[in-house]
């Protein structure tokens, strides 16, 4: 069961999500957010990607990190609503979809240069 202040935190976040997403519908961005777990939120929002407090584009290099395998490195050659798709260092497209990246079955980060 729940804690009363998990609750009022839960609310608080929904509050704020739908706040920021009808300030965005009223300029005429189109906004996509999927929450995952408490203050994670994946946003797509007119070309960019933002995960877990940063920011991802086109061209981006980034490293993914797979639950069960070793880390890959790649650029971002797309980002959509629903899916990130990667040309691998090896030269292979990979099309990553958003609700997995929610569940957890892989995470991306940003790669030095």
């Amino acid at each position: 069961m729940l804690e009363e202040t998990d609750i009022i935190e839960d609310w608080t976040m929904i509050k704020k999500a739908v706040k920021q997403k009808q300030q965005f519908q009223r300029r005429g961005h189109v906004v996509r957010s999927v929450s995952t777990a408490k203050d994670k939120i994946i946003k797509y929002r007119g070309g960019r990607l933002l995960y877990k407090g940063e920011n991802y584009s086109k061209g981006h290099r980034i490293i993914i990190d797979y639950q069960d395998n070793s880390p890959v490195h790649g650029r971002i050659t797309g980002i959509e609503d629903e899916n990130v798709y990667i040309t691998k260092s090896d030269g292979n497209k990979v099309k990553l979809l958003i609700a997995q990246m929610q569940r957890g079955k892989y995470s991306i980060r940003h790669a030095p240069y």
